[in-house]
């Protein structure tokens, strides 16, 4: 009876030293024993059935039943529809599935898997390799890297990145901040008061001008500022320049450029402090910062 079944030991009826009464009440009451054992066992079972259809519903609970627990779970967090495929294809190929997408998936299920790992090797790649001309220094909040981007016409003035090789157009992206000076504490509204307009070009490998970005943000509280930055005798150590909220900026390069640099081209500021248009060489206009490309690999 599902895995109980009655002594097989000795029994005082198998060699005839009780009333063939007794006997039969003895083998009533084993019985009744192994049938009690067997019912609770049955009951514990059903409780654990009841507890997960409440829990999960009655379809997902149909599957459990099928699959095994260690499916079941894993159902869960994929859905439906990738969990049956999962069924057939395999533990491996279903968990390359997941990270390679629906389309690819299908595909890698028709060219075998050397093919497959091969057009892996196609799917977008990111590097976040950057080198500052003019480093600021290290948020205080969002520990991001920030530079400073100043006014420059050369590839050795900006915030250098280098492309891996690939194949195809790569996307330039990064956020692009206001470089705010901040008034000290106890300002007044006016005196904090400033509104930047920064405008940037990227350049490629040669020097040439392949986009430019731009960013105009008011200063009015410390709301406008995204981050402080370490290393200063100002609030909590850090700077009197601070970064604005960011801009994000992206931007699609042709396959032929193999590395890029962010230089300044022009700031317009108007403040208690400055008024005017700067274009300066060497002067900082905006930061910089989650500075990124992405592109597909050879």
């Amino acid at each position: 009876m599902g895995g109980f079944s009655e002594h097989k030991g000795f029994s005082p009826c198998d060699k005839m030293t009780l009333p063939r009464g007794a006997c039969a009440r003895a083998a009533r009451l084993r019985r009744a024993r192994v049938l009690s054992r067997y019912t609770a066992h049955m009951l514990k079972v059903a409780a654990s059935a009841l507890l997960a259809l409440a829990l999960v519903g009655p379809a997902e609970f149909e599957r459990a039943r099928y699959v095994g627990p260690a499916e079941f779970e894993r159902a869960k967090y994929v859905g439906p529809a990738e969990f049956e495929r999962a069924r057939y294809v395999g533990p491996a190929e279903f968990e390359r599935a997941r990270y390679v997408g629906p389309a690819e998936f299908e595909r890698a299920k028709y060219v075998g898997p050397a093919e497959f790992e091969r057009a892996s090797t196609r799917l977008a790649q990111v590097t976040n390799e950057f080198t500052c001309a003019a480093q600021l220094g290290t948020g205080l909040k969002s520990k991001r890297t920030f530079c400073d981007i100043i006014v420059g016409t050369t590839v050795t003035e900006g915030v250098r990145m280098a492309i891996p090789a690939h194949n195809g157009a790569t996307t330039l992206r990064f956020d692009l901040h206001n470089r705010y000076t901040m008034a000290p504490p106890g300002a007044t509204p006016a005196q904090m008061y400033a509104k930047h307009t920064a405008v940037v070009a990227v350049l490629n490998q040669a020097g040439q001008a392949v986009g430019k970005a731009a960013v105009s943000r008011e200063l009015r509280t410390e709301v406008d500022i995204f981050d402080r930055v370490e290393g200063g005798i100002g609030p909590d150590g850090t700077i009197m320049v601070a970064p604005g909220r960011p801009e994000a900026v992206v931007l699609e390069l042709p396959e032929s450029v193999t590395s890029i640099a962010i230089v300044g081209v022009r700031l317009e500021a108007t403040s208690i402090a400055m008024q005017g248009t700067f274009v300066t060489p060497g002067r900082p206009v905006a930061v910089g910062s989650n500075f990124r490309i992405e592109y597909t690999r050879k």
